[in-house]
């Protein structure tokens, strides 16, 4: 892409507002092929104490293009049935001068139920950095805050959404779950917890962690008996499209993933600021049943929002001085799981 075309892609961020959720939703655009997974033990919709639908929703068809050079990234969102439903995303591109915000229009469609028909929920346009922050996410120029119309609001289910930058097609996607409000929530910490070690973020940006063993199936477990799974991670922003990656390619269900909103991450006070945060916004919506963490960061973040009983609270090779459960391995931990009552059927 030349300099030019660049230039016409980021001029004028600073004129540029956050404007929300404009447009009311418009016909579909033509469908794409269905994504057809499921999670095992799911009663049908629409029948009461039905589990709610969690789909793979793995199936990447739709509007947009591929672009070598974009660097943009959505941010998944669990809500409570009624509740505002933001769509959050940052745009970058990349030259060789350096990454550069994105000044432009986009549009934003949704894929209902990850059921592969798309339809248009409006248009927006990347912020100036004068929004106030929503879900925690501060505005640093290039962002989209996007409100969902309430005459198309998101059901309750898992649903793909895409942001489509207008001028050049380039695209981002995030999952957003609505669930009942009190629906049990499983919280997992990444690094050191469902990955056998740590590392920095720059061995992240190239290569995949491994997973520790049985640490996917202890979370399909309590997914197959109707618990939501959010990764809570305070790994910097960049490293979003790669955590999906990591769990995606151990088998790991499908779920909420939130790391910082920086492009530095979090380390020590700001790290247990960051996760408490995420858990208190998280134990407003939902009741969070399990927690999986590594290290006193995660003990405290539990810790703060008083996840009982206390056994739930597990830790990986470490000791809680809160009186949670420590295990070597999820190895151990799969006859404890096998016995929790499902929470819906």
């Amino acid at each position: 892409m030349s300099k030019r075309a660049l230039g016409l892609m980021v001029a004028s961020t600073l004129a540029i507002a956050c404007a929300a959720g404009e447009e009311a939703a418009e016909s579909p655009s033509p469908a794409a092929p269905p994504a057809t997974e499921a999670h095992a033990g799911e009663a049908p919709a629409g029948e009461v104490g039905a589990c709610v639908a969690q789909p793979a929703c793995r199936e990447p068809s739709g509007p947009g293009v591929v672009r070598e050079y974009a660097r943009h990234r959505g941010r998944d969102q669990i809500f409570a049935e009624g509740e505002p439903q933001w769509v959050i995303g940052n745009f970058v591109i990349r030259t060789t001068e350096g990454d550069l915000k994105v000044a432009d229009e986009v549009d934003v469609f949704v894929e209902r139920a990850c059921s592969g028909q798309w339809e248009r929920l409006g248009r927006t346009r990347t912020s100036a950095g004068s929004s106030p922050p929503v879900e925690g996410v501060a505005d640093d120029r290039g962002r989209v805050f996007f409100q969902v119309p309430k005459s198309a609001a998101l059901a309750i289910g898992r649903h793909r959404v895409r942001m489509v930058v207008v001028a050049d097609q380039a695209f981002a996607d995030l999952w957003i779950d609505v669930v009942p409000r009190g629906a049990p929530i499983v919280v997992a910490d990444v690094d050191g917890t469902l990955t056998e070690s740590e590392a920095t973020y720059a061995e992240l940006r190239d290569t995949l962690p491994v997973a520790r063993r049985d640490a996917a199936q202890a979370l399909h477990t309590l997914v197959r008996k109707g618990h939501h799974v959010v990764y809570v991670s305070s790994r910097p922003e960049w490293l979003t499209d790669k955590t999906r990656e990591f769990l995606d390619r151990f088998g790991f269900p499908k779920g909420v993933v939130h790391t910082t909103s920086t492009a530095a991450g979090a380390s020590n006070a700001d790290a247990q600021t960051f996760k408490t945060t995420e858990l208190q916004r998280l134990a407003a919506r939902g009741a969070i049943r399990w927690a999986f963490g590594n290290n006193v960061i995660d003990s405290e973040a539990f810790e703060s929002v008083k996840i009982q009983p206390i056994s739930q609270r597990v830790f990986v090779g470490a000791t809680d001085k809160h009186g949670g459960r420590r295990i070597e391995s999820f190895t151990e931990l799969a006859p404890t799981l096998d016995a929790v009552g499902a929470t819906c059927r």
